[in-house]
């Protein structure tokens, strides 16, 4: 993978810890987010997954590598990602 590839390191192991295609656990993942615990320990997933979304998107083989899902391009994974934010968080924008 190029550097040019990589996502963000903490969103990458969010995404393959819960919503791998395989085992997505979204209602997990919503349960361990709202705990100040859980958001003091990966602060920056939040804000990773909010820098994502204002390209640009050089990692979508990298997001289909650990999770297994099949991005055929930025604006699908962008799509996926802002959908992925308004459930855990409520935001639209």
């Amino acid at each position: 993978m190029s550097s040019a590839d990589k996502a963000p390191e903490t969103l990458l192991r969010v995404l393959r810890d819960y919503l791998h295609v395989e085992w997505y656990e979204l209602d997990e993942l919503k349960a361990d987010v709202k705990p100040d615990e859980w958001m003091r320990r990966n602060a920056s997933f939040k804000a990773e997954l909010q820098n994502s979304l204002h390209g640009p998107f050089p990692f979508v083989s990298a997001v289909n590598a650990e999770t297994g899902h099949e991005f055929q391009s930025e604006a699908e994974l962008v799509t996926w990602l802002k959908d992925l934010r308004q459930s855990l968080y409520g935001e639209s924008q």
